[in-house]
C-alpha cells in the first residue's frame, strides 16, 4: 500500500482494518518524513486562530465539494497529487481535510438516537411552514441512526437529552407535587436550624486556634512531643504534618520529627498568576519528607528507581506502591519514559533516551528530586539531568520552581494546556581538570508561561518561546517569539514524537527495555539484573543481543555504577562492551565529577591496572581541547599509547584517533581493524598503518 495523506488519515482514525495497520505502522518507523507528517497533523488540528480556508473558485483546494471528493476517493490520480500537495503547503487546508475526516468518522461509526419526544420539542421551536409542530416522524430511518416508531411511554426517557428542563412533572397528580414540595421544605428547615446551631461553636473553634497560632510552645509540652515522636519514629524518618506545621510557629529540632509518610491534602491554587516575590535569594529546598504524590502506570512500563537519604542503594519503586516521597531522587534510567503526577495536579513526564531512540540529545537518564513547596508554589523540583515535560491539570495554571546547578527559574504555567519542557544536560569539559559544562533550555510546546530567573526579569514566552543557560557564562538568554523557522526546527527536537536514526536498532533498543523491565521483579536487584545480562554471552551475537547487552551498559551510567562501567571497560571479548562503557563513563563523569576518583581506584585496585595506565585511561576519557588535539606531541601519544599494555588505553587512543580519519580515506578500511583486544602480532599491521597516518596529520598540522 501507498503512504499517502489519506492513508495517514484513516490510520490516525483508526479505520483501517488490523493488518492494514500494522503494515502502515511498520511503514512510519521506517519513514522519518511521515513521522513529521503525522506529528504535524495532530498539531494543527489542535491549533487554536488557525481560521478557515479563504473561499475560492470551484475545483480549487478551497471547494468544499473537492474536499468531499478527495476524502470519497473519486477523484483522479492528477488531481490527488495536486489536492495533497495544496495541504501540505497550508496548515488551514491540512487542517480541514483531516478535522472532516474525523467528524465523517464519528459521524458513520457512532449511531446517534434521538428520543421521538425530543424531536417534537425542537420542531416545535419553529413556526409553519419551515415546521410542523405536531408532525410525526417518518418511517425513513435516519443517517446513522435508528426509526423510532412512537413516543416512549412517558418523558423520563428523555431526561438526559432537555438539558435541565422538568421532565417528571408532567402528567403529576397535585396531591403527589403537594408531597414532593412538603419534604423539600421540611429538609430545608431542618439544614437552617442545624447550621444555626453549629454557628457559635465554629465561632469558638477559630478563637482557640488564634489562641493556639499566638502562645509559644511550653517546654514540658515540647518534651511530651520528643518522646512521642520517639515511640513512632521509623527507619525511613518521615515527618507527619500536623495542624502546627501549616503554622507559622518556633522550629522544632530535627530529633522530634516522626513518622510514617503521610499524604498531604491538594494544595489550593495560586491567588496570582505569577511567582510570589521574595527579598533576597529563594530559599533552598525543603528537607521535609512527606508524600508528594504518585507515578502513573504506563506501557511498557518503565524503570524508575529511588535513591533515598539514608540509603544510596536504587530500588525499584514498585507499581503497587507508587508514592513519590519529597527528597527522595527519583531516576528514569535510559531509554524509558516516566510519568509522575503531584497531588498539586502538576504532571511531570521523565523522559530517559538511548543514542538508538533519539537523534541529537546528549542525554540518558532523566533524574531530580522534588521537594515540598513554598507557599504560593505547586511544585519544587530539583533537577539534576535529563529531559523533563511539565504540565498542571488546574484550569487556573500552576506555579512550578525549577533548580539546577546554581540556578533557580520560577516558572508559572497559563493554563491547564500549557505545555513546557525543560533539559539538562552536562558535558565533560576535555582536558586534564574536572570541569564539566552545564547546559539548560525551557521551550514552550503549547500555552504560555511566565519565566524568572536570576539577573533576568520575568519573561513571557509564548508557544515555541525558549529560554537558554550555560555554567561557562552564568547567563540566560530568551528567545520569546522566534521566527518561523527556528519554530519548526527546535520544535521537531522539542517534541515526544520519537525521530529513529536507525529503525533496526531502535527496535531492538525497545525490545531491550520491555525485557528488562519484566525482569526486574525484586525492586532490590534492579543493578544485579543489568550485570546478569552482560555474563550471557552466546556463540552467535545478533542485532537484538549486542542491543540489549549495550543497554544495560548505559544502565549502568543511569546507576552510576563504577564497578560496572570499570568491568565492560575491561571486556577482552566484546569492543562493543567497551564502545558503550566509555559513552557511559563519559556521562557519569559530567553528571558527578566525584566519579573520577573512585573510577581510577578501581582500575588499580581491582582491575590490577598500574597506576600510570590508570591516570592515562582517565585522561583519555575526558579528551582534548581543540589546541591539544592540532599539538604533533598529541598525536606521539596517541600513537605510542596503541600499544599500551592495558585494553582499555589501546582502545581509548583508537576511539581517539578516529576522530582524525576521513571516511573516505583509502586506507580507512585497514585502519579500522584496529582491535584494542588482540594480540600483539594481530595488531602490528594496523598498528603500522596508524603510525604512517599519523605522521602524515604530523605534517599538515606542522605546515604553514
Amino acid at each position: 500500500m501507498r503512504l499517502t495523506l489519506r492513508t495517514l488519515l484513516a490510520y490516525l482514525d483508526d479505520t483501517l482494518d488490523p493488518a492494514m495497520a500494522r503494515e502502515i505502522g511498520k511503514k512510519l518507523t521506517e519513514n522519518p518524513p511521515a513521522l513529521e507528517l503525522v506529528d504535524r497533523l495532530k498539531r494543527v488540528t489542535r491549533k487554536r486562530g488557525l481560521g478557515v480556508p479563504a473561499s475560492g473558485t470551484k475545483g480549487d483546494a478551497a471547494d468544499p465539494n473537492l474536499v468531499a471528493q478527495y476524502l470519497s476517493d473519486t477523484l483522479t490520480p492528477e488531481q490527488v497529487t495536486a489536492f495533497e500537495k495544496t495541504c501540505l503547503d497550508s496548515d488551514v487546508n491540512l487542517a480541514e481535510v483531516a478535522a472532516c475526516h474525523q467528524i465523517l468518522t464519528l459521524v458513520l461509526s457512532e449511531q446517534v438516537r434521538v428520543p421521538a419526544t425530543a424531536r417534537r420539542r425542537m420542531y416545535g421551536l419553529v413556526g409553519a411552514p419551515a415546521s410542523l409542530p405536531n408532525r410525526k416522524p417518518g418511517k425513513t430511518v435516519p443517517v446513522g441512526g435508528t426509526r423510532d416508531d412512537g413516543p416512549p411511554p412517558d418523558d423520563r426517557i428523555d431526561a438526559a437529552y432537555l438539558l435541565g428542563m422538568s421532565a417528571y412533572t408532567a402528567g403529576e397528580k397535585p396531591a403527589v407535587r403537594f408531597a414532593r414540595l412538603a419534604v423539600i421544605g421540611l429538609v430545608a428547615t431542618v439544614l437552617v436550624v442545624a447550621a444555626s446551631m453549629a454557628w457559635p461553636r465554629h465561632q469558638d473553634a477559630a478563637r482557640e486556634t488564634a489562641a493556639l497560632v499566638t502562645a509559644p510552645i511550653k517546654p514540658d509540652a515540647a518534651k511530651q512531643e520528643v518522646a512521642a515522636g520517639e515511640k513512632t519514629e521509623s527507619s525511613e524518618n518521615l515527618r507527619v504534618f500536623r495542624l502546627e506545621d501549616l503554622i507559622t510557629l518556633p522550629p522544632k529540632p530535627p530529633e522530634t520529627l516522626p513518622s510514617p509518610p503521610v499524604k498531604l491534602p491538594e494544595a489550593p491554587a495560586p491567588s496570582v498568576v505569577e511567582p510570589p516575590k521574595e527579598a533576597g535569594p529563594p530559599p533552598a529546598a525543603s528537607a521535609d519528607r512527606v508524600v508528594l504524590g504518585q507515578w502513573e502506570k504506563r506501557e511498557p512500563t518503565p524503570v524508575l528507581v529511588r535513591q533515598t537519604p539514608t540509603n544510596p542503594a536504587w530500588t525499584r519503586v514498585p507499581a503497587d506502591a507508587p508514592d513519590v516521597i519529597s527528597t527522595d531522587r527519583l531516576t528514569c534510567l535510559p531509554g524509558y519514559k516516566a510519568t509522575v503526577k503531584l497531588e498539586s495536579n502538576v504532571v511531570i513526564d521523565l523522559w530517559g533516551n538511548l543514542p538508538d531512540l533519539f537523534l541529537g540529545s546528549p542525554i540518558l537518564e532523566a533524574s531530580l528530586t522534588p521537594t515540598f513547596p513554598a507557599r504560593g508554589f505547586d511544585a519544587d523540583l530539583t533537577v539534576h539531568s535529563g529531559r523533563f515535560y511539565v504540565t498542571t491539570k488546574r484550569p487556573g495554571g500552576a506555579a512550578v520552581r525549577l533548580r539546577f546547578a546554581t540556578e533557580v527559574w520560577d516558572v508559572v504555567l497559563a493554563d491547564d494546556k500549557t505545555d513546557v519542557v525543560l533539559e539538562v544536560s552536562r558535558e565533560l569539559v576535555p582536558g586534564p581538570a574536572t570541569a564539566v559544562k552545564v547546559s539548560a533550555g525551557l521551550h514552550v510546546n503549547a500555552g504560555s508561561a511566565t519565566v524568572t530567573a536570576p539577573a533576568l526579569k520575568a519573561v513571557v514566552l509564548g508557544k515555541a518561546g525558549e529560554l537558554y543557560w550555560e555554567s561557562a557564562t552564568g547567563k540566560s538568554r530568551a528567545k520569546p517569539d522566534p521566527d518561523a523557522r527556528t519554530k519548526a526546527d527546535r520544535s521537531a527536537y522539542w517534541s515526544k514524537f520519537p525521530v529513529y536514526p536507525d529503525a533496526a536498532r531502535a527496535k531492538a533498543s525497545l525490545a531491550a527495555l520491555d525485557e528488562f523491565s519484566k525482569k526486574i521483579a525484586d525492586p532490590n536487584r534492579v543493578r544485579a539484573t543489568f550485570d546478569e545480562s552482560l555474563q550471557d554471552r552466546p556463540e552467535s551475537a545478533t542485532l537484538q543481543t549486542l542491543s540489549t547487552a549495550r543497554v544495560a551498559v548505559l544502565m549502568f551510567a543511569g546507576l552510576g555504577d563504577v564497578n560496572g562501567l570499570a568491568d565492560c571497560l575491561n571486556d577482552p571479548n566484546r569492543p562493543f562492551i567497551r564502545e558503550a562503557a566509555v559513552l557511559g563513563l563519559r556521562s557519569l563523569f559530567a553528571a558527578d565529577p566525584g566519579t573520577v576518583e573512585r573510577f581510577r581506584e578501581v582500575l588499580v585496585g581491582k582491575a590490577r591496572l598500574p597506576e600510570d595506565e590508570a591516570d592515562m585511561t582517565v585522561r583519555l576519557l575526558r579528551g582534548f581541547t581543540p589546541a591539544q588535539r592540532l599539538d604533533p606531541d598529541t598525536l606521539t601519544l596517541l600513537g605510542g599509547q596503541l600499544s599500551s599494555p592495558a585494553v582499555p588505553v589501546r582502545d581509548l587512543a583508537f576511539y581517539t584517533l578516529l576522530g582524525y580519519l576521513d571516511p573516505k580515506d583509502p586506507a580507512a578500511k585497514q585502519l579500522l581493524a584496529f582491535d584494542a583486544a588482540a594480540s600483539a602480532e594481530a595488531r602490528a599491521a594496523s598498528t603500522a598503518a596508524w603510525a604512517k597516518k599519523i605522521d602524515e596529520l604530523k605534517k599538515k598540522v606542522l605546515a604553514p
